[in-house]
């Protein structure tokens, strides 16, 4: 399981998950559960979030 921030620094959540999805999808390996968390509460960054391949976005208020 991956716990991430859609907002991380170097490289954000998202690109972290879809660089995951991209790995899992060459090798054939195990899918991984992926938890996005953001401080944003918008309904755009769920969508973002299902489009990378993000199992599950959490929002801090």
């Amino acid at each position: 399981m991956f716990v991430t921030d859609g907002q991380m620094l170097r490289m954000n959540g998202y690109d972290f998950a879809h660089r995951i999805r991209e790995v899992e999808a060459r090798s054939g390996g195990y899918h991984r559960y992926i938890l996005g968390c953001s401080s944003r509460a918008a309904e755009e960054d769920t969508y973002r979030g299902i489009d990378v391949g993000v199992n599950r976005v959490l929002f801090s208020r």
